[in-house]
């Protein structure tokens, strides 16, 4: 499918994001080492982005 090129041209925004997916790394291992956590190894594929995330997450909803 070829979108016309005026459609093509307008501004795009991200419509479903989550928070935890959107963090960097440096800022990743601040969160876990605040709450006590191993940060995860760096991701390379599906598993290890979910591993990631799912790190993220316990680190953002983790007290401290």
């Amino acid at each position: 499918m070829t979108l016309p090129p005026d459609l093509v041209a307008l501004p795009k925004a991200e419509v479903h994001v989550h928070l935890e997916g959107t963090v960097r790394p440096a800022t990743l291992e601040e969160l876990c080492a605040r709450v006590g956590i191993d940060p995860p190894p760096a991701f390379h594929d599906l598993a290890s982005f979910v591993e990631s995330f799912s790190c993220a997450w316990a680190a953002m909803i983790t007290p401290g």
